[in-house]
């Protein structure tokens, strides 16, 4: 969905998606700096499977499930997604959704 980031602007799921990219290509001791701003305390996670919330996942866990993950071992190429399936609603307010596709053994954060 679309979060609040810094001076009222809004994220779509693509620049998030985009933004994790970037983390787990990192191996800067910042890497999650940005993601601490993406990621507002009021954060909601929803389950795609139940279309149910998940509430054990809250700031401060998807934060630290993200810094437990850890960036790309040195020598793997970047994190770059093959393809990636984009949809937002039409709706004001709405969410949208970034669904991205990668070769088989190069998703990160899954081995």
């Amino acid at each position: 969905p679309e979060t609040a980031a810094p001076g009222g602007m809004g994220l779509s799921a693509a620049q998030v998606a985009n933004m994790l990219c970037e983390m787990f290509s990192s191996r800067s001791k910042m890497r999650l700096d940005p993601l601490e701003q993406v990621f507002s305390p009021d954060f909601r996670a929803w389950s795609l499977f139940s279309l149910e919330p998940l509430p054990s996942l809250s700031h401060a866990s998807a934060l630290s499930s993200l810094a437990a993950l850890g960036p790309l071992p040195p020598g793997a190429p970047p994190a770059e997604a093959c393809a990636r399936v984009y949809v937002e609603t039409d709706r004001t307010g709405g969410g949208s959704l970034a669904l991205d596709v990668y070769p088989a053994g190069r998703s990160p954060g899954f081995s």
